[in-house]
């Protein structure tokens, strides 16, 4: 498997997913088959990033290949000189002068005059007296022969010290014939040296002519072979920061041009090789074939291969990156969401910043108010692209924020493909959204890992049951809500799964649906959001995919049982009667088909009903969380007579009378003050309730100081519109209160 270290270069063929083999054998064979025996500069060119250095590396392999049976003494002899390495012009010179000297060494013979042996051995120790000597008789060569200029000048000024150092023991007289002495030796051996200086575009300015002025004193000694590999522009670029003159800028390139004598260019990688690289590296990441729609990551490879991975190091870069985030978000993420927006991240930044700071947007829940706000974002995240690339990255931005399609790419289809389940979360859900960002899962959301072990376990009521008891549990930091609000939403997007359900997780739900829906945990969206509509919702579809003849059966068993929530129950048989149009349940918003017959709705009215009444009759029956219901239920299977005695009961009750009044009022959201309030929209059933008695309750109870402030506004609304039905000046039920009059009630309470 491809190693993941950062700009690591491949050292094997078998390693070679960029096709640089063939360029890398021919250079080897060029080198080692070479018939002149003269010094010689050849440079390897490409930008930045491009695997110059694995193709170096492959070289060396193949000439170790074509040399295989060869004597050692007449196989190329190779030298690696990294001058980034080093710091400092004198420790450039000096370093070189080493790396040089050693591959020489290798050379030497008993018959070698002692003179050159003593040159060498100077060489290796890195002298100050010959790192200055030779590199000012390199700046000498450069010129041309003239010591001036700027380029022998910026020379010669950086090796001053080492100069001063050693002008005893050296001048250019000697060392002329020390590297004469040393050129004799060099021309009798039977092998080449091969002195690899790689990096080089990575250098700062003066560097660059330090090595270069190097190269160029030794570039002709015999049988020594010089292999430059550098980006080109970026070397041209540093030795023009050198010129004071425009003139002599416009001719550096000969600079460049003098010292190498070949000059090849890398072949780019292909497409495939780079797709291959970067899927060996992503499974190493990731593992093999994450869940994920084969469509969604054409989309993401596309624009990538098509736009920015064009290189190794941007392969590289990517993936090491993703190295480093994925362990804390594996499982939580939809992988190619997650690879989309870290492409985003390393190459489009503003583009970037503006996905990271427009969450409610993006995921559809908020956001910019009024279309032209709202078009003015979306035109600001899409020319934040560049034009050459933006209807590819629109594609993928529309493919992961689909709640936004119709605005970052008006009149298109943004909704391809599915995620499959247990995929993660995708980017454009308000709950995924953080993970994305934060390289962690949201701090307040439920683990994906958690919900897979919640699906997968979904037959085991007993799991069921302690799972959502220990979300009840337990308080979210941002708001304060329990964690059993993005519970219940969770499940239903698991049970729409579903084809079929075991009866457990109803059962379940029957079981803790009073406590479920006593937590309330409203989120104010929209609409105001609480638990007993997250629990309603679900009842809905989980009775839905209980096979159609068991379904009776399971509910009717259930709500008879003993454990089921009287509440929780009086809730359901409200909902699965409302398809039908009954005068106690109102109308259903759905168009659906009804879950359950009239006549199965009637008998489970009918057994719930026997319940009710063992609970009123043992004072067991409790007024929360939903005893509107129950009393709607207890009524229409009942008749009124026992209810209306039961209401009569709580009268002297301030807790559970409020309750029974607040269950009667509907809960209103205000623009201005009072901004959430309760108001009394339609007169309660004359036949269950005692309006008059239940007002003259209220206002004892409230002289008596026996009702808190912060419920008496509501109270008060409620008696000021209950008179006002009974007297009839307004009808017994009003769809909406917004009016003058109705404000004026309210205010003067």
């Amino acid at each position: 498997m491809t190693s993941l270290h950062a700009d690591s270069p491949i050292t094997h063929k078998e390693e070679d997913r960029l096709h640089y083999h063939p360029f890398a054998r021919a250079l080897a064979k060029g080198i080692v088959e070479r018939a002149p025996s003269d010094g010689f500069v050849i440079g390897v060119q490409a930008q930045w990033g491009m695997g110059k250095s694995s193709a170096i590396n492959l070289a060396l392999e193949a000439i170790d290949e074509l040399e295989r049976g060869k004597e050692p003494r007449q196989k190329v002899k190779v030298q690696t000189f990294n001058p980034w390495l080093f710091s400092g012009l004198e420790a450039l010179a000096r370093g070189y002068l080493s790396q040089l000297g050693r591959v020489i060494d290798e050379t030497l013979e008993q018959g070698t005059p002692q003179a050159t042996r003593k040159f060498v051995e100077r060489m290796i120790k890195g002298g100050a007296e010959v790192a200055g000597g030779l590199a000012a008789l390199g700046a000498v060569a450069v010129t041309g022969g003239a010591a001036v200029g700027p380029i022998a000048t910026a020379v010669k000024s950086t090796v001053t010290g080492a100069l001063n150092l050693g002008a005893h023991y050296i001048d250019t007289r000697s060392l002329d014939g020390m590297v004469n002495d040393l050129k004799e030796h060099l021309a009798k051996i039977d092998t080449k040296l091969l002195v690899i200086v790689d990096d080089l575009d990575r250098l700062q300015p003066d560097e660059v002519r330090q090595v270069l002025t190097l190269v160029k004193t030794f570039g002709n000694l015999p049988n020594v072979i010089h292999l430059l590999v550098y980006d080109r522009d970026i070397v041209d670029r540093a030795l023009g920061t050198s010129q004071a003159r425009e003139d002599e800028a416009r001719t550096l390139p000969t600079f460049l041009e003098k010292i190498v004598q070949v000059e090849l260019d890398l072949p780019p990688p292909s497409s495939t090789g780079l797709r291959g690289m970067t899927v060996d590296r992503l499974t190493t990441i990731l593992g093999p074939n994450p869940p994920m729609s084969q469509e969604h990551w054409w989309t993401v490879s596309h624009v990538a291969f098509k736009h920015y991975l064009t290189s190794p190091r941007d392969v590289i870069r990517l993936c090491n990156a993703l190295s480093v985030a994925w362990p804390g978000v594996s499982g939580e993420v939809y992988v190619p969401d997650f690879v989309g927006i870290e492409l985003i991240r390393h190459f489009e930044d503003r583009t970037y910043e503006l996905l990271r700071d427009n969450k409610a947007f993006l995921t559809g829940v908020g956001g910019p108010i009024g279309d032209q706000p709202r078009e003015e974002l979306a035109g600001r995240i899409r020319d934040s692209i560049p034009e050459g690339r933006r209807g590819d990255v629109i594609d993928l931005l529309v493919q992961m924020f689909p709640q936004v399609n119709d605005l970052l790419k008006p009149r298109s289809w943004g909704g391809r493909g599915q995620a499959p389940s247990g995929s993660g979360r995708r980017i454009g859900a308000h709950r995924g959204f953080d993970a994305y960002f934060r390289f962690a899962p949201a701090p307040d959301e439920i683990t994906v890992e958690e919900l897979r072990t919640l699906e997968e376990r979904l037959t085991d009521a007993d799991f069921l049951k302690a799972s959502i008891q220990g979300a009840m549990g337990r308080r979210r930091a941002a708001d304060g809500l329990s964690y059993a609000a993005p519970l219940l939403e969770e499940l239903r997007a698991i049970v729409r799964r579903k084809d079929s359900l075991d009866p457990g997780l109803f059962n379940v739900l029957l079981e803790l649906g009073d406590d479920l829906i006593a937590l309330h945990d409203e989120v104010e969206d929209f609409h105001t959001i609480v638990n007993r509509e997250r629990l309603v919702w679900l009842l809905e579809d989980v009775v839905g995919r209980l096979p159609e003849d068991t379904r009776f059966g399971v509910a009717s068993a259930a709500i008879a049982g003993p454990t089921a929530g009287l509440h929780t129950a009086a809730t359901l048989v409200f909902e699965l009667a409302r398809p039908f149009n009954l005068p106690w349940a109102g109308q259903s918003d759905d168009d659906g088909q009804p879950l359950l017959t009239l006549d199965q709705v009637e008998q489970l009215g009918r057994s719930l009903v026997a319940r009710i009444d063992a609970a009123a009759e043992d004072g067991t029956l409790a007024t929360r969380p939903q005893i509107d219901l129950v009393l709607r239920v207890w009524a229409a299977f009942a008749g009124p007579a026992t209810p209306r005695g039961w209401v009569a009961s709580k009268l002297g009750e301030p807790g559970a009378l409020l309750d029974i009044v607040f269950g009667e009022m509907a809960n209103i959201s205000s623009s201005a003050p009072p901004y959430r309030y309760r108001q009394l929209q339609r007169l309660p059933n004359a036949e269950v309730f005692d309006v008059e008695a239940m007002i003259a309750a209220l206002e004892e109870h409230m002289a008596e100081g026996r009702i808190d402030n912060d419920a008496r506004p509501d109270v008060e609304r409620f008696i000021n519109r209950a008179r006002r039905f009974l007297g009839g000046q307004v009808p017994a039920q009003i769809e909406t209160i917004v009016d003058d009059e109705d404000a004026d009630d309210d205010a003067t309470g």
